[in-house]
């Protein structure tokens, strides 16, 4: 008995191998393989899963700063290209001059999930029932449409639709 502390054990120290993975993060007593219970001190192991969901919440994160940001970026040209009705896609004067419109709204759509291997026409449908509607048909090449690639996109409310198979720009498409 040391200075008088009958019966009171000694909390085990935290180890300090950090970097030997099959190390017990409370007490350092090595852990058989395929064990989730440390078998000197009970702790429980992390999971690797941890560091999965961590991973790709940050990447997820990164992927939608980075979309905010392109929008960002042209949202101050809206009300420019309220101006300018008709076909704004490539090709277009409208988009030789404004040479971020047509990626902004590629990865507008790509970014809600819809396919747009590429932006074959883009028109300016002015005001649409939610604001300034942009018509957007995608293919796969610039000399080739895919019908069921026909979107709706709003640049000011960062939204796209899907819109029924192409057959002519017009009101069908909100």
């Amino acid at each position: 008995m040391v200075g008088g502390s009958a019966g009171i054990r000694a909390r085990p120290r935290r180890a300090r191998l950090p970097m030997d993975p099959t190390a017990c993060h409370e007490c350092g007593h090595r852990i058989p393989q395929g064990e989730k219970i440390c078998p000197r001190c009970g702790a429980k192991l992390p999971s690797n899963l941890t560091a999965v969901w961590f991973a790709a919440g940050a990447a997820a994160i990164i992927v939608a700063a980075i979309v905010v940001s392109t929008m960002s970026d042209y949202s101050h040209s809206t009300s420019e290209l309220k101006n300018q009705n008709g076909d704004v896609g490539p090709g277009s004067s409208y988009a030789n001059e404004h040479p971020d419109l047509l990626p902004t709204v590629t990865a507008l759509i790509t970014s809600h999930g819809h396919k747009c291997p590429t932006l074959v026409n883009l028109w300016n449908e002015t005001e649409g029932r939610h604001g300034m509607r942009l018509e957007a048909i995608c293919g796969p090449d610039r000399n080739h449409i895919d019908a069921a690639l026909h979107y709706a996109v709003y640049l000011q409310r960062q939204s796209v639709n899907v819109c029924q198979p192409w057959k002519e720009f017009g009101p069908d498409c909100e």
